[in-house]
């Protein structure tokens, strides 16, 4: 099944995003800030 997707550019919608995304991954946010960096990838996927 085919999601539509948008582009979102509202400064304070992509903050809520990054917020959510932030908080349920918080294993992945401290390995990141360990200095493992290549998990950028894993968080723009999210």
């Amino acid at each position: 099944h085919f999601e539509l997707l948008t582009q979102i550019v509202d400064p304070a919608k992509i903050e809520v995003m990054v917020d959510k995304v932030l908080a349920a991954n918080p294993k992945q946010l401290e390995q990141y800030h360990g200095g493992k960096t290549k998990l950028q990838g894993f968080f723009a996927g999210q």
